[in-house]
């Protein structure tokens, strides 16, 4: 940088202005400089005087480049106590967004998808747009906002008779991503989704994790996740599901 201006040396010589620099991200033309992946898993079986099988993943991926990002990440738990299935749920979810300075983006697109046939939801698809803002974004930490509308889908295993097994809504969807460096090999992650619908009313979902460096690949997670419906809806034999779900895990998690 020299009197103001960014000078970029490459097959040609480029001049910004200082202020005009958003980010910088390896180049495009790098077959894999622009993503990355992370996958964990959690799992326990006992036998003997009790049964248990549980079973849990978190993956995420990510394309970053200087103005654009994809995003993608997915959450399942499987878990059965002599021979109950006390927990079996999947999320997928997915956005798009584009830079137009430092601070501001745009979201023209998210779509998450969810299943926890206990809680009587067969399938909720959740479509939306938003609007972004970095918060934080140094050397150490990171902090993302978004808010915006969204077309919420979702069908019910069964419900009482005469009732529908489906809803369509308009909704508000508010998001926080929070990725910081504790320690030199201490990272805590925290996400947190609140959306509004008429039928289902205020549901939230938030993941904290801290992830320990075992080696520059291999990392230590230990994850705390809650959900909450704040109206779930009766099955056909009229059973109201509990409106909050806690977890807690401890897994291995692989960078790719």
């Amino acid at each position: 940088m020299k009197d103001g201006q960014i000078i970029i040396e490459d097959e040609r010589l480029s001049k910004i202005g200082q202020f005009e620099l958003i980010s910088i991200a390896p180049d495009d033309k790098a077959k894999f400089g622009n993503w990355s992946a992370k996958v964990s898993f959690t799992t326990s079986l006992r036998s003997g005087n009790s049964e248990e099988k549980d079973f849990g993943i978190n993956a995420v991926l990510q394309r970053r480049t200087t103005k654009r990002r994809f995003y993608l990440d997915y959450h399942s738990d499987y878990r059965k106590i002599n021979g109950i299935t006390t927990s079996d749920n999947s999320r997928l979810n997915t956005f798009f967004d584009t830079f137009f300075s430092k601070r501001i983006f745009l979201r023209p697109v998210s779509l998450e998808s969810y299943r926890d046939p206990l809680q009587n939801i067969s399938t909720r698809y959740t479509l939306g747009t938003s609007v972004g803002y970095h918060l934080l974004d140094n050397r150490k930490t990171t902090w993302d906002m978004t808010n915006g509308p969204a077309y919420q889908y979702t069908e019910f295993i069964d419900v009482p008779e005469g009732e529908e097994n489906r809803s369509e809504d308009p909704a508000v969807v508010f998001s926080s991503h929070f990725d910081t460096k504790l320690t030199k090999r201490l990272d805590w992650k925290a996400t947190s989704t609140v959306q509004y619908a008429s039928s289902a009313g205020m549901t939230y979902h938030v993941l904290s994790t801290l992830e320990y460096e075992l080696t520059k690949v291999i990392d230590l997670d230990f994850t705390i996740l809650w959900d909450r419906i704040e109206n779930p809806v009766r099955n056909e034999i009229g059973d109201l599901p509990g409106k909050d779900d806690f977890q807690m895990t401890v897994g291995i998690g692989i960078d790719l």
